[in-house]
């Protein structure tokens, strides 16, 4: 049992060295001089220990509570330097109380080794989940946190018209903090929208991002009924084409001039569908008169009326991944949410052909002719489309429920290879 007496240099971890003395209960060998060395713990060992513990103390939430490194942080100085230093190392915010207290304690830990000359406090604090809401309590607060590598902000208690103003809130403070340059890693989920403006802030305030995570449709409702999905739809800019861009083109180039700044960019996924804005809509209408158990976008892939718009949608995606691909130079791989995400091709499943089916696969051929007279793509010439699949793996101070799962069904990923200044693409799903 270690001894808690900060006086004795045999039961504390001594600082300028690499191990510190273990001194049994009732055992007093020590108190004599001895021709034999006693047991050390070397400090590596030890962190890595207390690393462990930490990380097995978390919980789905990914932050293990701080009750339950409280004791680590009574052996010694040096036992609560560890602690304290792995705990803050991803930090998930659950409620405004919860964010006082932690900063309280960050800003308690930063001034004492200020005075001792060490480093700790704010630094410690590499990972930071949290939602909108939270962090707008004086959100100064952030410009503190000087090494963020990732954030990840929940938007889903914004609308349409609280978005705009929170997101500068939020991100303008970032602009004269260090975390500025060494944030790599950014995640908005819940966004009631994701426009140029948006893209545009975020490229100029952290302009060493890597990875790079939007998402809107996840506020989508589909666990209650069709009409709160009907009514998450009307609050949700969920399919931008053709209202707010007129070609899927268009918003390709729009959203890569306004990403360019960003030129360590490896991976970006954009939460939005590109198919019509009208294909959600009518599926509620006519989901009752079809053979489709649901209404929601997961069970559009077996709708016999909104599959005909499958192909077109594949190939725009393919074709929106591309021309990004021409402007970000270092892009690996893209995302985008979608309404047809199953790898294998539908009009394949059945072995025998179904009238139906194939009228609609020819109502389907001359709307993507038509669509495709309309539009300028770019030269293909520049850039091989593989359209191939493969495998992959406010008020309240309540604690909320704050969502960024990366994964679903209702995701497409896109692969950027580049040969001979040639750009291929291939789906991944």
């Amino acid at each position: 049992m270690l001894s808690r007496r900060s006086s004795s240099l045999t039961t504390s971890l001594l600082r300028k060295r690499s191990s510190f003395l273990l001194k049994l209960k009732g055992d007093k060998s020590l108190d004599k001089p001895s021709l034999f060395p006693s047991p050390r713990v070397p400090t590596e060992i030890l962190d890595v220990i207390i690393e462990f513990f930490i990380e097995s103390m978390a919980d789905s939430k990914f932050c293990a509570p701080y009750a339950y490194i409280v004791a680590l942080t009574l052996v010694s100085t040096d036992f609560r330097q560890l602690a304290l230093r792995h705990y803050f190392r991803h930090l998930m915010l659950l409620s405004r109380r919860h964010w006082a207290s932690h900063f309280i304690l960050l800003t308690s830990e930063h001034d004492k080794n200020q005075l001792r000359r060490w480093s700790g406090g704010f630094s410690w604090v590499k990972s930071l989940c949290s939602s909108s809401t939270i962090l707008s309590y004086q959100p100064e607060r952030l410009g503190r946190l000087s090494h963020l590598n990732t954030l990840s902000i929940d938007f889903g208690r914004e609308g349409l018209v609280t978005q705009d103003p929170r997101v500068k809130q939020l991100l303008n403070i970032f602009e004269s903090s260090p975390s500025a340059s060494s944030l790599i890693s950014l995640t908005l989920s819940s966004l009631p929208a994701i426009d140029v403006l948006l893209l545009r802030l975020i490229a100029k305030v952290f302009g060493s991002l890597t990875d790079l995570y939007l998402s809107s449709t996840e506020r989508l409702e589909l666990t209650c009924c069709n009409a709160c999905y009907e009514e998450s739809l009307s609050r949700t800019v969920h399919s931008p084409i053709p209202d707010v861009y007129l070609t899927p083109e268009k918003l390709a180039t729009e959203f890569a001039l306004a990403l360019t700044p960003l030129q360590k960019l490896t991976h970006l996924h954009i939460g939005i569908f590109l198919s019509p804005e009208k294909l959600l809509e009518s599926h509620s209408d006519h989901s009752e008169l079809v053979p489709v158990a649901g209404w929601g976008w997961d069970v559009i892939v077996d709708c016999k009326t909104c599959k005909r718009f499958a192909r077109g949608v594949r190939n725009d995606e393919l074709v929106v991944s591309s021309t990004m691909a021409q402007y970000l130079k270092s892009l690996k791989s893209i995302g985008w949410s979608t309404c047809f995400s199953r790898a294998d091709d539908l009009e394949n499943q059945k072995t025998k052909p179904d009238p139906e089916e194939e009228r609609d696969d020819e109502e389907a051929r001359e709307e993507d002719c038509s669509r495709e007279s309309s539009q300028t793509y770019h030269d293909d010439s520049d850039t091989n489309v593989d359209d191939s699949y493969g495998d992959s793996s406010e008020d309240s101070d309540s604690d909320e429920d704050i969502r960024f799962d990366r994964s679903g069904f209702m995701k497409t990923t896109i692969l950027v290879s580049r040969a001979n200044k040639r750009i291929r693409v291939t789906r991944l799903l």
